[in-house]
């Protein structure tokens, strides 16, 4: 489906009905890499100053 939609700007539902997405801003997201975002930094760290 998504392939589609990017590649012919046009979605073809089972019926042949089809959706035009040419103007459509498509915002996707993902957590990939959020294992390593949440390791401990190196150099300037997360640590707490006191004092």
């Amino acid at each position: 489906i998504l392939l589609q939609v990017m590649d012919h700007g046009t979605l073809t539902d089972h019926n042949g009905r089809s959706v035009d997405f040419r103007n459509v801003v498509l915002i996707m997201t993902s957590n990939a890499g959020a294992t390593e975002q949440a390791k401990s930094a190196v150099g300037f760290g997360r640590d707490r100053r006191e004092g």
